[in-house]
């Protein structure tokens, strides 16, 4: 077991692979000739995946701006789930609920279950 703090090359190498090629964990595992049990070694370890997490939320969040680009661009083009999505975030930063800003209205309450159903099992 590596018993400072860093990891070695195969291990980053293999983390990127798992956050960026879109491969199966075992594929990936068998390319950098890592058996189950040095896995589990790493995953013990906890180095390995902290840094797996940290990999892939840098990369979520250098995607955040094309995610919300692409949210705008369906609100834009009326699709009421992206539009419905935006409102609850928006709402949920801002600390309110959609129908304490709004108010929910008998018209409004009316076409929200004409599109999205009544939300009681039926």
């Amino acid at each position: 077991m590596n018993t400072d703090n860093t990891m070695d090359k195969r291990q980053q190498d293999a983390a990127y692979a798992m956050i960026r090629s879109g491969k199966p964990m075992d594929q990936i595992l068998k390319e950098f000739s890592v058996s189950d049990e040095e896995f589990t070694e790493w995953i013990r370890d906890g180095r390995f995946t902290e840094y797996a997490a940290a990999l892939a939320r840098g990369f979520a969040e250098a995607n955040a701006p094309y995610v919300w680009t692409s949210l705008l661009r369906e609100t834009q083009e009326g699709s009421i789930p992206a539009i419905k999505l935006y409102f609850e975030i928006w709402n949920k930063n801002r600390g309110t609920s959609a129908e304490s800003a709004v108010g929910p209205c008998s018209s409004l309450t009316a076409v929200r279950e004409k599109i999205f159903g009544s939300g009681e099992e039926e």
